[in-house]
């Protein structure tokens, strides 16, 4: 990641500018199910808690104490077959 890590919350600034765009995110049923239930119970819109959920990532990860390269990895090559 080229955005350099800081370790002060309190000066990580997540932007909020521009318009809200609607994007997809695809979800196993239990994560969604979890997500829906977490909304439910807070009693807030799902938007709302996925932009919150979000945020504290994008701020976690600027702060340097989530270090999502660790995890990122080249799946092994399977071989295709090609239909009659």
């Amino acid at each position: 990641m080229s955005t350099p890590k800081r370790d002060d919350t309190e000066t990580i600034s997540i932007p909020a500018e521009g318009r809200t765009l609607s994007v997809g995110v695809n979800l196993k049923e239990s994560e969604l199910a979890l997500y829906e239930q977490l909304a439910r119970d807070l009693g807030v819109a799902r938007t709302a808690l996925m932009r919150y959920a979000l945020r504290f990532f994008l701020r976690e990860v600027l702060a340097g104490r989530v270090d999502v390269q660790k995890d990122v990895y080249t799946p092994e090559r399977r071989n295709k077959l090609r239909m009659p």
